[in-house]
């Protein structure tokens, strides 16, 4: 769960078929169950201290289905930068 997670949890059995004003899109989270989730360990997260607007290189995991089952993750990458096209996504 992420704060992503907050319009799909606020909405559920409250409004049938919630649809984000601005975007028109459907709201829920069909995206975070469709793929691989991608997630950075990082200490540095000063913005001054982490390149501005990108976070520094860092450890790299991926995860699907549960958290809870440690089978489910994999370390993707050590002390590096994770692209679109490393996770598969372009």
């Amino acid at each position: 769960m992420t704060n992503a997670d907050v319009a799909t949890l606020a909405t559920k059995d409250v409004i049938e078929n919630p649809v984000n004003p601005f975007t028109n899109n459907p709201i829920n989270n069909s995206e975070k169950l469709a793929h691989d989730q991608y997630i950075l360990t990082n200490g540095e997260w000063i913005v001054d201290r982490n390149n501005g607007y990108q976070f520094a290189p860092g450890r790299w995991y991926k995860v699907h289905d549960s958290i809870w089952d440690k089978s489910n993750w994999e370390k993707v990458a050590e002390k590096d930068i994770l692209t679109k096209e490393d996770a598969g996504l372009e």
